[in-house]
């Protein structure tokens, strides 16, 4: 008597493709092992080898077919600052490492990317970089990366000639991204760097100090893609959406507090898709270009009692105006993502330093500034960022910086055409 064969289930079907991985005879992998073929450190000098303060440094990217990682890149120069004195020149006043957050980056005023459009633009990297680096990076990134372009230091760099390597993610968000910057992109485009002028950047006891900078050189970690990889994005390259970038980047605006003039109330930002935070700089008119002193620091806050509100229309944020400075310390800590647990621990700021010279009036526009499509529209009917400030000590003339992070998709084409979205 046989024994009767059970049948499968009539449902059940099995994909002769899905049998043969199962039974580990897939043999039709990838034919790439890896996406990349080549890795190169590429290094782009500029135009010139020897610059002064207030010059442009231009750098002509010609890198090709290659790709660029832009967080492992970074800006190396020479630096031989000067002095008809003996007076120490330095980047910064204290004697303390930890209480300082002036670098290198104080010698680039402005920063710009054109590849045919205007890839981005930004003015004050400087004054940006040293008060959203105390918020976002703690005292060890000064100890181990951050002393690569002296980030904190207290050296006396008069006739030293160091040279430094500035990560160009500190220049602009633009290279902050983990994403490479794909060749049709930045390939062929230009990065100019303004110098600041030697007051500004440096502190001198005599006030004469200058400086000059010798032989700029990108440095730049450079990726080939293997022959499928290249060919699969030459034709995306060529589709109506192109390839996308997606980067942030800042809008600067200036407004001046007049003496005896307590109160301010300005545009500071344009129409933008979208907006993830703001913050806003008061420092004394009399020390931005005094080089005796810190010419980045902040208006002490227990001096200035700032009372604020930022607006979009008719939409205010916060909803009432903020009145003393732990909410303004608080409305800090929230727009660089200080709230959070997992992202409060490399931080700088405490609240002494924040009353003396890192306090900021900020506001956030985004849930969390890393996840996408978070922040809050400017465009919609033409709005704007508009502050609003009231100072308690009115008889000092300041200048009040306001800095707007915003969105930005870049597409590229294999014609070379480059389309920039705000």
């Amino acid at each position: 008597m046989s024994k009767s064969r059970s049948k499968p289930d009539e449902g059940f079907e099995v994909k002769f493709e899905d049998a043969l991985e199962a039974n580990g005879l897939d043999f039709n992998r990838t034919k790439e092992i890896s996406l990349i073929n080549r890795r190169a450190m590429v290094k782009v000098y500029a135009d010139r080898t020897e610059y002064s303060p207030n010059d442009e440094v231009i750098f002509q990217i010609n890198t090709g077919t290659l790709m660029v990682a832009p967080k492992n890149s970074w800006l190396q120069f020479e630096l031989n600052a000067t002095d008809i004195g003996d007076a120490k020149i330095a980047f910064n006043t204290h004697d303390s490492k930890t209480a300082n957050h002036g670098s290198a980056v104080n010698l680039i005023q402005g920063c710009r990317l054109t590849n045919g459009e205007e890839i981005f633009r930004e003015n004050q990297v400087n004054l940006r970089n040293y008060h959203e680096s105390a918020y976002m990076l703690g005292d060890s990134y000064k100890l181990t990366t951050g002393s690569s372009f002296a980030a904190g230091s207290t050296d006396d760099i008069k006739d030293a000639t160091p040279t430094y390597a500035i990560p160009l993610e500190k220049l602009s968000p633009f290279f902050e991204q983990d994403e490479l910057i794909n060749s049709q992109l930045i390939a062929g485009s230009m990065l100019h760097i303004t110098l600041e002028a030697a007051a500004t950047a440096l502190v001198s006891i005599n006030g004469t100090a200058t400086y000059v900078i010798k032989n700029p050189v990108l440095v730049l970690d450079t990726h080939r893609a293997g022959a499928t990889t290249e060919q699969e994005l030459k034709n995306k390259s060529s589709q109506q959406d192109g390839l996308t970038y997606e980067y942030t980047t800042y809008q600067s605006t200036n407004s001046g507090l007049g003496a005896n003039v307590g109160r301010i109330s300005a545009n500071v930002g344009k129409p933008v898709s979208q907006t993830l935070y703001a913050f806003s700089v008061m420092r004394d008119s009399s020390n931005i270009n005094l080089a005796t002193v810190d010419s980045f620091a902040s208006s002490a806050m227990t001096v200035t009692l700032p009372q604020w509100s930022y607006r979009l229309g008719s939409q205010q944020i916060p909803e009432t105006k903020v009145t003393n400075n732990t909410e303004t310390f608080m409305m800090a800590q929230l727009a660089f993502d200080k709230m959070r647990m997992a992202d409060a621990s490399p931080h700088s700021v405490t609240r002494t330093k924040f009353d003396t010279t890192n306090g900021i009036i900020a506001a956030s526009y985004a849930r969390h500034h890393k996840i996408n499509l978070s922040g809050v529209a400017l465009n919609v009917g033409g709005r704007q960022l508009h502050l609003d400030l009231t100072t308690s000590d009115a008889a000092t003339a300041r200048e009040i910086t306001t800095f707007m992070r915003y969105y930005v998709i870049a597409r590229s084409y294999l014609s070379g055409q480059i389309e920039v979205s705000i």
